[in-house]
């Protein structure tokens, strides 16, 4: 057996392979030459990596007192809200885990650092995709067993690396800002549109209730209306007093006499102060008039009543919404980076040393099949039956090519 296997193909390759041992390592000589020069004038890349975690617990109760303590007075119970949000630290759960590496290698991410650093003109592209998929195979998002992500990001330069790998982790950070990835964003919005319609309707109320004081001038309507009562009260008891002197100089003096007129001028002046404060008919005052005074006071607290009715449930919706928003900022995932990326100090390709040891045994190799397959083309040539068949093949070939005369070459070159 040992033999048989020395007398065939294999055995007359490796003599083949020997005979010719100086033009193979010529050749493996020739291409680390060869692949050493490139691997001089190759760009250099270097790489970079960052290492993010997801943070799912913080200590939220002096957030929650600080926000409590700029509330108006009644909304102060914000802060026990820390109760149900903070002291909650562990490990991040599976669905952020996801949600994060999906972001990180989304194509909004990616195809903002490829403008960023203008990588379809260094990739010589001529489409978004074809520079995304390059870039993809230059970037690595890898989860550790401990719950970390690293990000690595490869430059033309050390510290185009580092800034890459850094801008990365911030626009998935400006992603995850925005992307509704928990309930409590979702009602955190469901709130902000809310309180934006709440707001609206209180600023249309609040100008119906300044039209309404603009109208009647009442800016204070107790304060004026209670003014008015007691000035007509203090008119009437004037009023009484007056008429009980006219009476009393009616009986002594006579119609004509000063101390008369002067007593019923005075009674005069008195009542027709009374029937302008009753009827309104005096332009001079700012107190509104007795007889109009329930209809004006009804119309007022109906626009009062709305004003203070539409201020609590905004009051209401902005308590709301920061309980959201502290909600959103315990749910919600987001990178906290622990390890920045950080210039590397030796460049990851090209591998000089790895790649000319690569491109020798390749040469090798493939030094070693060629040899393999010249020999088995030999022995094929050299055996009667199919030997006389590829000549003939061969020939037949050969004829059917263009080629030239042989006497016209020669007489060609005799002139």
């Amino acid at each position: 057996m040992p033999s048989q296997i020395l007398e065939g193909l294999a055995g007359e390759t490796i003599r083949t392979i020997a005979a010719n041992a100086r033009r193979i390592v010529l050749f493996c000589l020739a291409v680390a030459v060869f692949t050493a020069v490139w691997s001089l004038f190759a760009k250099p890349r270097y790489s970079a990596t960052a290492v993010v975690i997801i943070p799912t617990g913080t200590q939220m109760e002096g957030l929650a007192s600080l926000a409590g303590s700029f509330l108006p007075e009644g909304l102060g119970a914000l802060g026990g809200l820390a109760s149900g949000l903070g002291g909650q630290i562990g490990m991040p759960g599976g669905f952020d885990i996801d949600v994060v590496q999906r972001v990180i290698s989304s194509r909004p991410v990616m195809e903002r650092v490829i403008l960023e650093y203008d990588l379809m003109r260094r990739y010589r592209v001529p489409t978004m995709q074809d520079a995304l998929r390059k870039l993809m195979k230059r970037t690595r998002v890898t989860l550790t067993q401990q719950g970390f992500i690293e990000i690595t990001a490869q430059g033309e330069t050390r510290e185009e690396a580092a800034e890459m790998a850094r801008d990365i982790v911030e626009f998935a950070n400006e992603d995850l800002s925005t992307l509704v990835t928990s309930r409590a964003r979702r009602a955190r919005i469901e709130a902000e549109n809310l309180l934006v319609v709440a707001l609206d309707s209180l600023h249309a109320a609040q100008a119906r209730l300044r039209d309404f004081r603009d109208e009647t001038g009442l800016l204070f309507p107790e304060e004026q209306g209670n003014s008015m009562v007691s000035i007509l009260g203090t008119i009437e008891s004037e009023m009484i007093v007056a008429r009980s002197e006219l009476s009393g100089a009616a009986a002594s003096l006579s119609p004509g006499s000063p101390a008369y007129r002067e007593a019923a001028a005075r009674v005069s002046l008195l009542e027709r102060a009374m029937e302008a404060r009753l009827a309104g008919s005096d332009s001079l005052t700012v107190l509104p008039a007795y007889d109009s005074l329930p209809d004006l006071m009804m119309r007022y607290d109906g626009l009062y009543m709305e004003v203070e009715m539409r201020r609590m449930v905004v009051l209401m919706l902005r308590q709301q919404l920061e309980s959201l928003r502290l909600e959103e900022a315990r749910d919600s995932p987001t990178l906290e980076m622990i390890e920045p990326p950080v210039p590397a100090k030796l460049r990851t390709t090209p591998k000089r040393a790895l790649l000319v040891i690569k491109m020798t045994l390749a040469a090798f190799a493939l030094g070693c099949l060629w040899m393999m397959v010249v020999t088995y083309f030999r022995r094929l040539m050299r055996d009667p039956v199919s030997g006389r068949f590829w000549r003939e093949v061969w020939e037949s070939v050969s004829t059917q090519m263009p080629r030239r005369s042989r006497t016209g070459s020669a007489g060609h070159g005799q002139g």
